[in-house]
């Protein structure tokens, strides 16, 4: 039979764009059907290390995972039948996580990837992005920030 859909939230907080975010998920995705292994033990869990600038399993999942403090989350939905649930569908399963925050839970609205980084406040996301990648002076000023996040990930492994 059909596997269920893969239903999991993460912390947008140091995601910069859309783009990054379908970078680890490709990334994730081509790991586990074409290479046919993960470096972590999970498919959520390669996600998350799959976006973080570190090698280190453990340091990605904390840096990703949503916390108290986390500002904005993504329900990321892998289905293998291209039958996503809907919005209150995942409303209520982010409900149910027991990590979720309260303040996140109650405040939820959709929003479109394409406004990730624009719903986070730039200027202060760019610089906390910039110190947890360690992203030298020339890299932190340059127009395509996207394109930097994203080669600092494909030259991580």
């Amino acid at each position: 039979g059909q596997s269920p859909s893969l239903v999991f939230a993460i912390s947008l907080d140091l995601v910069w764009d859309e783009f990054h975010l379908h970078c680890a998920i490709y990334r994730a995705l081509y790991n586990m059907n074409v290479v046919k292994k993960l470096k972590t033990k999970s498919l959520p869990a390669e996600v998350l290390y799959q976006l973080a600038s570190t090698g280190k399993i453990n340091e990605a999942i904390k840096q990703f995972c949503l916390k108290e403090n986390t500002q904005a989350l993504a329900v990321i939905s892998l289905s293998p039948d291209s039958s996503d649930p809907s919005f209150d569908q995942l409303c209520e399963r982010i409900a149910s996580l027991p990590q979720a925050p309260d303040s996140l839970v109650e405040n939820v609205v959709e929003l479109p990837l394409s406004e990730i980084h624009c719903a986070l406040g730039t200027s202060d996301k760019r610089s906390t992005i910039s110190k947890v990648f360690k992203l030298s002076s020339i890299e932190c000023g340059a127009q395509d920030f996207s394109s930097v996040i994203s080669m600092r990930l494909a030259l991580k492994d």
